[in-house]
């Protein structure tokens, strides 16, 4: 077996909206940095979907004793034992993960999986922390991930989409009926109702094309902005998505955002920064003992929308205790300094 240095798998748990994004972003990352992977392989396709009561790969698993008759995707281990140590939801996709890495020479390789109540999200973490295997994670389901193009919602919410007689309501659209949450409960009904993505359903294509990939830096920084609100375990946090970090793998994209809260110390320059909020104004303190150069432009104030309502003129900040001024515009919403490809935001 040959291992590669820049081939990559992704393993989704659904067959639907991830496999298809997924699928559509591999197409354009082949076909427009077409040097960056030797080859990117997504599972699993659609008709090979498992199911736990009516298992449609039996045919391709060893036959172990006393074990359930549902299996893992790709790879089957050698004795139920084993199987038993990975068969838990989400274990298994990060075991799949490293199968492939493992029997099929993949030098890198992700897992994305959502919460969906799994019973063993902490055992998963850890496994991927050992085995190298990075996990692409949302809450409640990916749908978080591309609702993060659109705004930052600080809503929970308790379903993909709402069902009625287990079919889907299709909330926030014209055809939806009875049970219509408008958005409030299920993440696909937010995407409709607020004529994000109209005819949202799972497994539509060309939603990274269409959607996504003109929105990519305003979706990272939306989804840092829940990380950054996050204050419990990643598994546990609604909403909560980090599936930026894949698609930022992918695109070879090296920018990296991180929110603050008003009155924290950040790392700038070699030296330390506060920022503080004081009636109409913002003010920078260096709180370090290296002198702070921000050139013009490093630092601008955003809207809701996240475009530049205004920037800085040179900004030189002495050690220890120097300090300088910004009158902040009226429909700021936060201030971005900006140093290399490290993008530090203070939400106001």
């Amino acid at each position: 077996m040959r291992t590669h240095s820049n081939n990559l798998v992704i393993v989704c748990e659904g067959t639907d909206t991830e496999y298809q994004y997924f699928t559509d972003l591999k197409e354009y990352v082949m076909a427009h940095q077409p040097d960056r992977y030797c080859a990117i392989k997504v599972v699993p396709v659609p008709e090979e979907r498992i199911d736990r009561k009516n298992p449609k790969r039996n045919h391709l698993a060893r036959k172990l004793s006393n074990v359930p008759q549902y299996h893992y995707y790709c790879k089957y281990e050698d004795n139920a034992e084993d199987y038993n140590l990975y068969c838990a939801q989400p274990t298994r996709y990060v075991r799949e993960t490293v199968l492939f890495m493992q029997e099929d020479g993949y030098a890198e390789g992700w897992a994305v999986f959502d919460c969906d109540q799994h019973p063993a999200h902490e055992d998963a973490f850890r496994y991927a922390k050992q085995a190298n295997v990075g996990i692409a994670f949302s809450s409640y389901s990916f749908e978080e991930w591309l609702l993060a193009h659109f705004e930052r919602c600080p809503q929970p919410f308790q379903h993909s989409e709402c069902k009625a007689d287990n079919k889907e309501i299709r909330c926030g659209s014209s055809a939806a009926g009875d049970g219509d949450c408008h958005g409030t409960d299920c993440i696909g009904g937010r995407l409709r109702q607020q004529h994000y993505i109209t005819d949202y359903s799972k497994g539509k294509k060309d939603i990274f094309k269409t959607y996504s990939l003109p929105r990519i830096k305003n979706a990272m920084i939306n989804a840092a902005w829940l990380r950054y609100r996050s204050q419990t375990a990643v598994w546990v946090s609604n909403p909560y998505t980090d599936v930026d970090m894949l698609v930022a793998r992918m695109l070879g994209v090296t920018v990296e955002y991180r929110w603050y809260s008003i009155n924290s110390l950040m790392r700038y320059s070699g030296s330390e920064i506060r920022v503080i909020h004081d009636n109409n104004e913002l003010v920078m303190t260096n709180e370090g003992n290296v002198t702070v150069i921000i050139p013009e432009g490093q630092g601008a104030f955003l809207d809701n929308d996240l475009s530049v309502i205004s920037s800085n003129g040179r900004v030189l900040l002495q050690p220890g205790g120097d300090s300088c001024r910004l009158m902040i515009p009226n429909n700021a919403i936060a201030f971005m300094l900006t140093e290399g490809n490290n993008n530090s935001i203070i939400e106001l």
